[in-house]
Order: structure tokens, then sequence, then C-alpha cells
């Protein structure tokens, strides 16, 4: 070997060493100050007019907050690096850089609190399955007096704390000092994220907020050899476009006022204006239409074929059937259809959680396709878009279509479930939502709307019996929830376990619980640790039981557990509704009053919807998913005492109309106190135009908690 050779690899050698070294170096403390105090001084350094001596309109003197300006800065670049993660490889990596800046006027108190105080990890990084991302985040906090002085809040006044492995992970926490009512906040945030070997989530630049906005400015620099897509929605306007000296593309957009929308009972991706921006590396991750450069999307088709090509339904052998699944379907093979999909699709659920738990929406979907057409089923693939997304036939990028599998001969529709849901029954965000349906090849596409619930189907039934002791009521509340209504429950309310014992008996596998599996599949070591997991799960459930209760009743009553009961799942075709029973004592909804006795009888039914003055007002429409309360309550009275006519008459309450409707009714069945309310609303979406009819409703429903009944002796 010639010594010029040796000494080249020694050179090559070296460099790679050197940059194996960098890429592994963790930065210190002294470090990241240095890097965070020059991205905060090249920040304050740009030119910007309208983060300088800022006046408040007096118009806007009485609000809680107000936005004076908020600018985004929006950096997108490539790079080609080595990587080290399992052995030397080139990495086609994506460099976002983005930097929110945000001048605020503290009007009150609350937003006082909100802007005091600041807590933030400083490094992160996240194995995916094309290697590591990282990113690292700098804040900066200036405040403006109202006599216009600035003070920077130096670095050394932000708290360093250290944890995870090694004390790797660093999170900054920062008090304001100095920050009053009247002044005003300019925060800055600046991150630096490295994608590596693939592409992004779609960005959204809305143009919106719940507080006055007086200007808003976004610009975006993106190498022009990525492919770069964007569409606008509910009538946002599009960038002005540009390119810059070395021909990279610039988009800008700047609202002055925007508009503003309450926090509730908003549907976002129908109602604000907003733009959709996704960029790919041609060399990484990328859907096959996409070339480098800037292209406005103005059809959906496209993007729908992008999604159908990266998706198989039941193709990949990627994963064996687990022996469970092949036992379920050599049972099922005299059963009909309805009764195979129930088994399948919940032996596949059973796979999904256990050992499987990696499973992403394609891989859940190719196994379950895999499982039917095994069993002989047949099923045609579909797409639709969560309700956060864009509809389907306006879809800006595929990343947004989500795939799900429509089974003709029993007319039901699967998505992979984000609870234990039972099968034909659609989650939430999907429900009435539009999709397509396309053959084996994805060649023809149809347009259904997929199934969605009615007001009776989202129901929340409660029976309450109460007794008295003393002025404490002992309390059993029997809980049936349906439909919608019932996920969020589940999740809070049941463990894994119960889940997993739940999915075995519906699917007819051979260990019919939980407890049996880990006996059946585990050795003793793995055995201990699973039966401790069971122990301080059932722990948080009874804590979560508790948390259930005083949200139903409000914190301010006293409560004493005393025990729960699931008497259903809600995860069978024959029992889809969720059940439980809890009872306990409670205290402070009993008062004396003379020889009579006052009894809060309104508290007994649950909380009520709240508006604050400031809600009350509204100029935009009306979503919220259409449900119904049931709720009854039966009070044995104490002995001697009974109800007047006059008193239970005060207890009947009617008001409805087209959108929603309370309705209280009160009776005396014998020495028993029956107070039954219904309170329903009707719809999905109300235009702005009835929002007084539905305030009639939720003004009655919360006049009715505070509603309390004299015991008479």
């Amino acid at each position: 070997m010639s010594k010029r050779f040796t000494k080249m690899m020694a050179a090559v050698c070296a460099a790679v060493l050197a940059l194996f070294s960098s890429a592994v170096k963790a930065e210190n403390d002294a470090d990241y100050r240095k890097y965070a105090d020059g991205v905060r001084k090249e920040v304050y350094a740009m030119p910007m007019p309208e983060f300088s001596n800022p006046k408040i309109p007096d118009e806007l003197k009485n609000k809680s907050s107000v936005v004076m300006a908020r600018y985004t800065d929006v950096s997108v670049g490539k790079q080609l690096k080595l990587a080290f993660n399992f052995g030397i490889s080139l990495s086609n990596d994506v460099l976002l850089t983005r930097m929110t800046r945000e001048l605020v006027y503290i009007g009150d108190e609350s937003t006082l609190k909100e802007y005091s105080e600041y807590e933030f990890q400083t490094h992160s990084k996240n194995w995916t399955g094309y290697g590591v991302d990282r990113q690292k985040r700098v804040l900066g906090i200036r405040v403006i007096k109202k006599d216009g002085t600035v003070s920077e809040v130096p670095t050394d006044d932000y708290i360093i704390e250290s944890e995870g492995y090694k004390d790797k992970n660093k999170t900054h926490k920062l008090a304001v000092p100095g920050l009053q009512i009247g002044d005003f906040v300019d925060v800055m945030f600046h991150t630096v994220t490295r994608y590596q070997n693939h592409s992004f989530e779609p960005m959204y630049f809305t143009f919106f907020d719940t507080k006055p906005v007086l200007s808003d400015k976004y610009h975006c620099v993106i190498n022009k050899d990525l492919a770069t897509f964007y569409r606008c929605f509910n009538g946002a306007k599009r960038f002005v476009e540009s390119t810059n000296a070395d021909g990279d593309i610039v988009l800008d957009a700047t609202v002055l006022n925007e508009p503003q929308f309450p926090e509730f009972w908003v549907k976002y991706s129908a109602q604000v204006p907003y733009i959709q921006l996704q960029i790919y590396h041609l060399k990484s991750d990328k859907p096959k239409s996409a070339q480098s450069g800037l292209r406005y999307v103005e059809d959906y088709e496209t993007q729908l074929k992008d999604a159908w090509a990266g998706m198989s339904f039941g193709k990949i052998p990627f994963y064996p059937l687990s022996k469970d699944a092949k036992q379920v379907i050599r049972n099922c093979e005299k059963l009909s259809d309805k009764e195979k999909v129930e088994r399948i699709y919940n032996v596949m659920l059973l796979m999904s959680i256990n050992g499987h738990s990696y499973w992403g929406v394609e891989s859940f979907l190719n196994e379950f396709g895999k499982a039917l057409k095994k069993a002989g089923i047949s099923f045609k693939p579909f797409f639709t878009t969560d309700e956060d997304d864009e509809p389907i036939d306006e879809l800006g990028t595929y990343y947004n279509a989500y795939p799900g599998i429509y089974i003709p001969s029993v007319d039901e529709y699967y998505v992979k479930p984000v609870a234990i849901m039972p099968a034909g029954e659609i989650p939430a965000s999907f429900s009435g939502r539009k999709a397509f349906v396309t053959d084996e090849k994805g060649t023809t596409w149809s347009p259904v709307t997929l199934p969605s619930y009615t007001a009776e189907q989202n129901k929340e039934k409660y029976d309450v019996a109460v007794k008295f002791d003393g002025t404490k009521l002992n309390v059993s509340r029997r809980l049936e929830l349906s439909g919608l209504r019932k996920t969020s429950a589940q999740m809070r309310l049941l463990t894994f376990g119960d889940f997993d014992s739940s999915l075995r008996r519906n699917a007819g596998t051979k260990e019919k619980s939980y407890e049996e599996y880990i006996w059946a599949e585990f050795d003793s070591n793995t055995r201990a640790g699973k039966i401790e997991e069971i122990r301080k799960a059932r722990e948080k459930q009874l804590e979560n039981v508790k948390s259930e209760i005083e949200n139903f009743h409000g914190k301010d009553v006293q409560v004493d557990f005393k025990s729960f009961k699931v008497e259903s799942y809600g995860t069978r075709r024959d029992s889809s509704s969720f059940v439980f029973n809890v009872d306990y004592e409670l205290s402070n909804l009993v008062k004396k009053a003379g020889k009579n006795l006052m009894l809060s009888v309104g508290e007994l039914l649950g909380r009520q919807t709240t508006l604050d003055e400031n809600e009350r007002k509204r100029n935009v429409d009306i979503y919220y998913k259409p449900r119904t309360f049931e709720h009854t309550v039966r009070v044995d009275l104490p002995s001697g005492y009974t109800v007047s006519a006059e008193a239970l008459g005060k207890l009947n309450v009617n008001v409805a109309n087209e959108c929603a409707e309370f309705v209280a009714k009160a009776s005396l069945n014998g020495s028993q106190l029956v107070v039954e309310m219904r309170n329903v609303y009707k719809n999905d979406h109300e235009p702005v135009s009835n929002w007084n009819k539905i305030l009639e409703v939720v003004d009655a429903a919360k006049n009715y908690q505070n509603m309390q009944v004299v015991l008479s002796k």
C-alpha cells in the first residue's frame, strides 16, 4: 500500500471520526447559552416596526389581552449528512427553522398569569423508522413598560433543570420579573428541527384567534429543490409568491385585524381561514406526484391517488397471523358474515394491543384485510379524513387521507379505532364524514358519507338513588353511556386488562381473560411484573372514578367514595353501552331550615354548562356533537317529611325549540321524590341565527343546577 494512499485513508478516517465526535458530543450549558444569546440578538435586530413603541387603542384597553403584532418566519432546507444510528450511512435530511414572535398587551390578572411563567425543553430527539429527529429550542422575553422602557430577560434568569438518562434532558424554566398589568410582553420562540431521512407533517398557517390580533405576518423561504404544495381553506387568501436571489421559494402572507372566534363549539377545519403547507424531500419519503418547486393544489384526485399508492389492504404478508387469529378464523366458519366480522375485528384489536402495539394505521388495516380474506369475506378500501382536517373532496395533502375498509355484506365501515369500540361503530372524529370507496385496484372512486350518530344514539343516562343519613346522602348512581358519549369515560375508567379481557371474550379466544393469558404465556418473573401492573392499574382506576364523581357534582361537594362496579364494557354489538355503578356519600347538599330540610336537588342531577358574559356573545355558527342527557333522581324522603304540591310545581321546567330542549318533571311516588331531566342538543351544526335559542336551553339547564326543594315536616 503506497504512503500516499495510507495518508489519504488516514485523512478520511480522521474526518469521519471528527464528524462522529461532533455528532455525538452533547452540547453543554455554556455552549447552549452562547447559541441562545446569538439567536435572540439576531431576532431582536430584525427590522420590525410593529414591535416598537406599541400603543394600545382606546377601544381595546378593557380587553383581557391584545396581540399587537405576530410574526412567523419559516425556513426549510435540505442536507446530505452522515448518520450514526446503526452503523454509518448517508442521510437525506430536511432542516426546518421556525421563529414565532408575538407582542401582547397584558390587560388583566389572567393574562398576566398566562405570560408570567414559561417552561420548555431546550433539546429533544425522537427515534422514528427513518432515523433520529432532533430539535433545539430558544425562548426570548422582553418587557415593554407603559413609558416605553424595554428590558430583556437575561439568559442567567433561566433556571436549568436536568433529567432523564445521565441528565441529558435540559428543561428551562422562567418567571418573568417585573411584568405588570398594562405592560407589553414581547415573546420569541425559535426552533430548529432536523428530520432524518423523512419529511415532516403539514404545516398550518391560521388567520384567527380568540383574542384581538392587530397584525399577523408569515414569511417562508423554502429550498427550490424540495417539493412544495399548499392550499387555502375557508376564505384564506393565497400566499404572495416570489423567489430570492438563489431561486428559492418565498411565500408571504399578512392579515390585519384577524377575525376572532370563541373557544368552544367551533369546528376550526370548517370555519377558520387557514393555509395548509406540505413540503417533501424528493430523496426520502414522498408521494408519487411530488416534483421539485412550488405547486398550488386545486384538485383532490392527485392526493387521493398518492394515498392509494402508499397503502396496502391485506396484500403484504408482513406479520404472520397470530395463533389466536388463526383459531378464531377456524372457529367461525359456520357463522354469519356479521358474526365473523365481529370476531375477526376483536382479535385484530387484541393483536394490536398485545405484542403488536407498534402497528400503525396501515399495518392494522393490512392485517384486518388479510384475516377477512382468509375467512372468505370480501371488502372494499376507502379513504376519508378526520374532522379536524379538510374534507376528502378538498384534500390538500395525501398525509391527511385516512384509510379504512368497507364490508358490503354487513354494510359496515372500519378504521383503526382510537379506543376499544364494538364492531361496526365509527369513532367520533369520523362520524358523518365524506369518503371515497374504491375497488381492489383503485381504479374507480365512489363518494359516500360515513354513518353518523343521532342525539338519541349519543346518550348519557343516569339513574341516581338517594337515601338520607342525617344531613348526609347515600348515593347509588348507575351510568349508561352510548355512542360518542362513552369513549372518554371508557379510557378513564377501564384498565388495559379490562379491554384485553373484553376482546378475548368477544373474539372467542382460548384464554377468556387477561389474567388467564398472563398465566398461560409468561414465565414466573414476567408474570409477577404483569400482575404488579394490574394492581397499579386498579389503583389508578379508583383515582379516576373518584375524579368522575367530583366532575359530576363539582368540587364544592364533599364526597366519601364507597364502591365501583362495571356492568358492561360497551365493546360488543349486543351490549354496546358502557354501564357502571358507583356508590358514595355526599355532604353539603342538605341544610336544616327550622324543622324542615332544604335539599339541593339540582346538584344531584350533575353540573351543567356555564357561559361567562363574553362567551354569551357569538357571531359564528355553532358546531358540536348531537347528544342527549337523561338523568333520573329518586330520593327516599326521611320519615315524616314530604314535598308540597307548590314545591313540586317549581321543579317542573319545559324549554324546547327546534335546536335543543331542557325538560324536568318532578313527582311524588309514595315517600319517594322522583325528578326526571331530559336535555337534548339535536343537531351537529346550527347557524349563528339560532344562538339565542341554544342559550335559552343552556340557561334553563344551568338554572336548574341551582334548584333547591323544601322537605316539609
